[in-house]
């Protein structure tokens, strides 16, 4: 596992690497901010059409194969991007819009082999100095993040030994095994949990091309601006060990919950909001950073693992196909919300100015805080039916 996560590592690093310097390169090359969006969504839109082609990817070349492949674009993307800093400005958005279709076909692929896998795997435990500047991060990430294809080329990207074993209990008495899983697209509780996650995406893509422009009026270098933007990353792992925890102790709806009001809260402040009599400063937007750290940690983690296990009540096999069909439509969901968020958000913003287009991510999260409420009242009350089940059964 230890190659595979060295992988999904400089893979997540790549993701983070645009948002903070891509939107000062497309300025100066004389881009608005809602085609900056537009250039995030085209990395949505690879993604999109990674995970919706994942299955059929995987039953023609092997889980291992298909990694790999997406490993090896992934370099391409790396390599492409970075010679954006030397692109002259007519053909530079639509390199940059070639570019992210490349790298979000190839990090979907990753992303979607490797959650799939590790699922399976824990089922039962869930110019030397023009270098410098833009392009250097993008190489070396690139090259970093290829390493372990040799590994990964020999040994595959699930055991050979979990692969062939036998069917569990749970397998072979599973009275809906033999269902369509698309089925669970239309099962309202998959459905409301599913877009609890996207807003994750929603979230992210909305601050891609919005978030560095607010942070321009308290004059950050390059490397106060890097540390602002390493503030989410460093938050969202601290969220996902949080997250872990609360769905290790099956209260995973609770901290979804929860994470939905982070986030509520976080587009109160980050601006702030029009009717908060504060003037922007950088403390609030760190602050709201943090905040947006753990609330999409909670969102996505928490609802990912409860999805998992609610798949599994249902009665469906616990196996790569179950796993690797909730796992891509996990990031299809999350594409369409990434999609939509960075020209919306960016035309927002360019149009009423960031205080009052930020409401927009406010009003929308608020306003879904109370299914994520519901979910965790449903929860509740499935718990204390299943004990006085079995409270029952044990006294009789």
């Amino acid at each position: 596992i230890l190659p595979l996560a060295y992988g999904y590592l400089w893979t997540a690093a790549l993701v983070n690497l645009s948002p903070p310097f891509y939107p000062a390169l497309a300025t100066a090359r004389g881009l608005a901010a809602w085609e900056s969006g537009f250039v995030f969504s085209a990395m949505k839109i690879g993604m999109f059409l990674g995970s919706v082609s994942m299955n059929k990817m995987i039953s023609c070349f092997s889980p291992t194969r298909t990694y790999l492949i997406g490993q090896c674009l992934t370099l391409l993307y790396c390599g492409l991007f970075g010679m954006l800093y030397w692109i002259p400005a007519k053909i530079f958005l639509w390199l940059s819009i070639l570019a992210m279709l490349i790298g979000g076909f190839s990090m979907i692929i990753q992303n979607i082999t490797m959650y799939a896998a590790v699922t399976l795997l824990y089922s039962t435990k869930r110019g030397t100095l023009i270098l410098w500047a833009f392009p250097l991060p993008f190489f070396v990430a690139g090259m970093l993040q290829i390493l372990p294809f040799p590994f990964i080329a020999l040994n595959g990207v699930t055991p050979k030994e979990r692969l062939a074993a036998s069917p569990t209990a749970h397998d072979t008495q599973a009275p809906k095994q033999n269902l369509q899983l698309r089925r669970l697209i239309l099962d309202p509780i998959f459905l409301a949990n599913m877009v609890t996650l996207m807003l994750a995406w929603v979230i992210i893509g909305f601050n891609d091309p919005t978030l560095a422009p607010h942070t321009e009026q308290f004059n950050l270098n390059s490397v106060e601006l890097g540390a602002v933007f390493m503030i989410p990353a460093i938050s969202y792992a601290l969220g996902s060990l949080t997250a872990g925890l609360f769905c290790h102790l099956e209260m995973e709806t609770f901290f979804a919950f929860c994470g939905q009001l982070m986030t509520v809260i976080a587009y109160l402040i980050i601006g702030p909001a029009p009717f908060v009599a504060t003037a922007p400063s950088l403390f609030s937007v760190c602050a709201s950073i943090v905040l947006i750290g753990f609330g999409t940690a909670g969102q996505f983690i928490c609802s990912f693992s409860y999805l998992l296990k609610y798949t599994m009540e249902q009665g469906y096999n616990d196996d790569v196909q179950t796993t690797g069909f909730i796992s891509s439509a996990v990031f299809g969901f999350l594409v369409i919300g990434g999609l939509i968020s960075p020209p919306v958000g960016g035309y927002m913003v360019d149009t009423f100015g960031y205080r009052k287009g930020s409401m927009f991510m406010f009003a929308l999260l608020l306003a879904w805080a109370p299914v994520t409420f519901f979910l965790w009242w449903r929860s509740i009350c499935q718990a204390k039916k299943k004990f006085t089940i079995t409270m029952v059964r044990t006294s009789t």
